[in-house]
């Protein structure tokens, strides 16, 4: 089964990795690439838009399966 995950990339250097000053984070925590320092913004609009990204996945793939059926 292949895996499926959304990820988030800084757009200044492409790392995958960011720092957050808390632990659990809260929603007006501003997040950081760990690579070059650069701020990507508040956590809570980014966990947001990642969720958001993962739902749209998802519903990509339920259609994706479901729609072969009533074919």
């Amino acid at each position: 089964m292949a895996e499926d995950r959304v990820s988030a990339t800084c757009s200044e250097c492409g790392s995958e990795t960011f720092s957050l000053p808390n632990n659990p984070p809260h929603d007006d925590d501003v997040v950081t690439c760990a690579g070059c320092g650069t701020v990507v913004g508040k956590y809570g609009d980014i966990q947001k838009a990642l969720m958001d990204a993962g739902k749209a996945e998802v519903s990509k793939i339920i259609s994706n399966t479901f729609g072969k059926f009533g074919k």
